[in-house]
């Protein structure tokens, strides 16, 4: 997996647990990508990345530091897969603990866990709380990959679909907002239990071609299928629910 891991430091608090963090990313086999953000900093931010990590400091009353504010400005948009960590001091005030994760937290709207450390990392049970966030970021981050597939020829469409298991088939296009919305229905629904019920196959118009939508007799975006040993059980249209996508499920599984 590739991941951006960002940090913010100042007194060299945060950057203890971003190194830590970061070595237990790498003994894991991932690619990191790691840095200080810093004014003027030319940032790979042209690439393309599965994951993001970003930690930061607290400045006074819970404000986030101006260098990292500045780094989230040059991401443009808020990455759909982001998790937060940093350093603060409780005798500032406990409402203003690590008030920089909540900030950010709120402003990119993640679900994903949060860390936040007293000062620097320097107990058996802050190692242990790094540890568990890593763990926890990445079975979530994991989880959304083995449950959406994003399908780029038609023989690995078709060899999906040669499976006796239940097959979501999401078709979706850019700048398509229901297709967007219904995103974030499979997030929810990838929380649930039926989610371990069936495979999720994401198929992209611009990807596959009209010919092969004009072909599944798509007309509009995004259509939801869900197939069975490649019979088409039921379908919808336009955006839906994550307790209508549990709904269809439990009435063909």
């Amino acid at each position: 997996m590739r991941i951006l891991l960002a940090y913010d430091s100042l007194s060299g608090n945060t950057k203890m647990v971003a190194d830590l963090i970061l070595e237990r990313l790498e003994a894991l086999g991932h690619d990191v990508t790691a840095f200080r953000v810093a004014p003027d900093a030319d940032y790979p931010l042209d690439e393309s990345f599965d994951l993001y990590m970003l930690g930061a400091w607290t400045v006074d009353y819970g404000r986030t530091p101006p260098d990292m504010k500045d780094f989230i400005a040059e991401l443009g948009e808020k990455p759909k897969h982001i998790a937060l960590f940093g350093t603060g001091e409780t005798q500032w005030g406990i409402e203003n603990f690590c008030g920089a994760v909540d900030r950010m937290e709120k402003f990119f709207g993640t679900d994903y866990p949060t860390l936040k450390i007293e000062q620097m990392p320097h107990t058996n049970a802050d190692y242990e709380e790094i540890n568990n966030f890593v763990q926890q970021v990445l079975k979530k981050k994991e989880r959304v990959v083995m449950t959406s597939i994003e399908i780029k020829s038609l023989e690995e469409f078709q060899n999906h679909m040669a499976s006796e298991e239940l097959v979501y088939v999401d078709f979706w296009k850019d700048n398509c907002p229901n297709c967007k919305m219904l995103d974030l229905s499979f997030q929810e629904f990838n929380n649930s239990a039926q989610a371990e019920k069936v495979k999720v196959l994401k198929v992209k118009l611009e990807e596959m071609g009209e010919n092969f939508f004009f072909e599944q007799d798509i007309r509009q975006t995004p259509t939801l299928v869900l197939y069975k040993g490649g019979e088409e059980l039921t379908r919808l249209n336009g955006f839906i629910p994550p307790n209508k996508i549990e709904e269809i499920l439990e009435q063909n599984a």
